[in-house]
């Protein structure tokens, strides 16, 4: 019997993917695009927490009243200010602007296929083309990594595919875990801020029957350790003070990282941010008995947790966060990799003075090694990154001594 031949009738009489017009995409772009913020915006958004901090100390949350003073103390701030001060907001203003502008031009003037430069794409996953392939160093099972981007709007996006279903699961949970709680606190200002913090989901492969593969699609950042932080002690400030309120956002929905390192963190070029990403080892503080392999790297794993692994289980918890957010920026601060073996690690334990024999610690300045040693301590006595995070002096030591040791 000759086979039938309806359903290549029915694949060529198909209508073509009819793309938007330039006046839609420019519609679409203008919603995608970075925002552009004033220069008092971009002031109240990087200031608002430390003098909310340094007014209400004990407060929590701030009621009507204390809002109302909050933003009255805010707005003197800027008029305080020098001139040479506002023009620097000023200048970043102006930059986020161009930035915006830039981004609709690129998505709107989208050129012929044919003329893109960029590799043929290596395959498909949602409305995404797989475009070029690396492979991320993460614990666990191995993930592949590739760099896509979007069939009509060309914009670049990261895709992760899981090798091991259960890693894939918990990085979707630990995502949906923050979505609902950013939601659920709306009206909770200082906990909403910290949306930005966050890696923003893009698609998700969840119906295995039509997508077999366990991928998500994120926005595409370059790593925070690519970024030159230990060159702007400005800049390293405001990044540490970032990563920690991240850290502490998970911490306060009782969620483990279990992979903090500076290869964790992304760095939002137009909107001056880190961005927490790779929750696939997160989970619940009370969820770590069926951990299946040792959380963290090496060189970001603390001492306590170079144990086997049911021994393991049981020592994680917010002490070994702190350990490796510590040796992250330590190793942000100075630009060299703090600790290479497990021999490094025990030896910087057992110095008399930690700060220096390691060389990436001694070409800090006294005052921020004090800072960093904080967390590197022993367990249970170490600074909290909820602590960190909660004052803001620490992240300013940064600024106030020169970070490179002269």
């Amino acid at each position: 019997m000759a086979p039938r031949k309806k359903p290549a009738a029915k694949a060529a009489n198909r209508k073509p993917v009819k793309r938007p017009t330039k006046a839609e995409m420019k519609k679409i772009a203008q919603s995608l695009a970075p925002k552009k913020r004033t220069a008092y915006a971009i002031f109240v958004k990087e200031n608002r927490p430390r003098i909310r901090d340094e007014m209400f100390p004990e407060a929590g949350k701030t009621n009507q009243k204390q809002n109302r003073q909050l933003f009255s103390a805010v707005g003197k701030a800027w008029g305080d200010l020098s001139k040479a001060a506002k023009d620097v907001y000023m200048q970043r203003s102006k930059q986020e602007v161009e930035a915006r502008r830039k981004a609709i031009k690129d998505m709107v003037d989208i050129v012929p296929e044919t003329k893109q430069q960029c590799a043929e794409p290596v395959g498909r996953i949602g409305d995404y083309e797989l475009v070029s392939h690396g492979h991320e160093r993460l614990p666990g099972h191995s993930a592949d990594c590739y760099l896509v981007q979007h069939r009509v709007m060309r914009t670049r996006a990261r895709a992760v595919f899981y090798n091991c279903q259960d890693e894939f699961q918990r990085e979707i949970a630990c995502l949906k875990c923050l979505y609902k709680a950013f939601e659920e606190e709306s009206e909770d200002v200082d906990f909403k801020e910290n949306e930005e913090l966050f890696h923003r989901l893009l698609y998700a492969t969840m119906d295995r029957e039509q997508e077999p593969n366990r991928c998500i699609v994120t926005d595409f950042f370059p790593p925070l350790g690519s970024i030159g932080v230990d060159s702007d002690k400005w800049l390293l400030r405001d990044v540490a003070y970032q990563m920690a309120r991240s850290v502490s956002t998970l911490h306060r929905l009782s969620l483990l990282h279990l992979d903090l390192r500076p290869q964790a963190w992304y760095y939002d070029g137009n909107a001056r941010c880190v961005k927490l990403a790779n929750f696939r080892l997160c989970r619940q503080e009370d969820d770590t008995t069926d951990i299946t392999c040792p959380p963290y790297l090496l060189p970001y794993r603390a001492p306590e947790l170079h144990a086997p692994l049911s021994e393991i289980r049981t020592r994680l918890g917010q002490q070994g966060e702190a350990w490796a957010f510590g040796v992250s920026l330590v190793e942000l601060a100075s630009g060299r990799c703090m600790f290479s073996t497990l021999q490094d690690i025990f030896a910087f334990r057992k110095a008399k003075n930690a700060a220096r024999g390691n060389e990436a610690m001694r070409v800090l300045h006294a005052g921020v090694q004090k800072t960093l040693l904080h967390f590197l301590c022993q367990d249970g006595a170490r600074l909290s990154v909820v602590e960190f995070a909660q004052d803001p002096a620490f992240a300013q030591s940064f600024v106030n001594l020169s970070v490179l040791n002269d």
